[in-house]
């Protein structure tokens, strides 16, 4: 049993065997030329976004609050009229454009969102006042209900020899 397991181990030992770098404080089982390669590609990547973002902080947080407050009044519009607008491409168009034209982006967003609010609002007060006008009428209305009930007069049945006796009785007889 020993002799199989140290077999085992020296056998699995020399197939397992894997190089650790340590390249520039980032452990590897690979080279450090092609772990450098990947960071600075990464790297010049991430700045070119990080460069657009952090030009001007204060005004990536100005257009993070106009579209913000775009969104929660789409968010008011769809809860209380069931209205739905997109804001995707208006962040897009506000974070690749300046801010002042994001602002002038978001006003005219706001715009349309309240005319689209109003006419809402206008169709509901309509359709509540049809409504009660309907309910009114309802209320106002006399109604008339015609019976046509058919009279029925029953009939007695009678026999055939009953009928023969009334036929009889009725006639006039010859009296002497």
């Amino acid at each position: 049993m020993k002799k199989t397991s140290i077999i085992f181990c020296l056998l699995f030992c020399s197939i397992a065997h894997a190089e650790f770098q340590n390249c520039g404080g980032i452990v590897t089982n690979k080279a450090c030329s092609d772990l450098n390669k990947k960071n600075n590609s990464t790297n010049q990547k991430m700045e070119s976004k990080t460069n657009s973002n952090e030009t001007n902080p204060k005004e990536n947080s100005k257009k993070d609050s106009l579209i913000h407050e775009l969104k929660m009044l789409t968010i008011k519009a769809k809860r209380k009229y069931e209205l739905s607008y997109d804001t995707e491409i208006l962040e897009q168009e506000c974070k690749s454009n300046s801010l002042a034209q994001c602002d002038k982006i978001v006003k005219e967003a706001n715009k349309e969102l309240h005319g689209m609010i109003n006419s809402a609002k206008i169709t509901k007060l309509k359709e509540a006042e049809l409504k009660n006008t309907s309910k009114d009428k309802e209320k106002n209305k006399t109604t008339v209900v015609i019976q046509n009930n058919n009279v029925i007069i029953p009939r007695v049945r009678r026999s055939f020899r009953s009928l023969k006796s009334d036929q009889s009785s009725s006639s006039p007889t010859n009296v002497k």
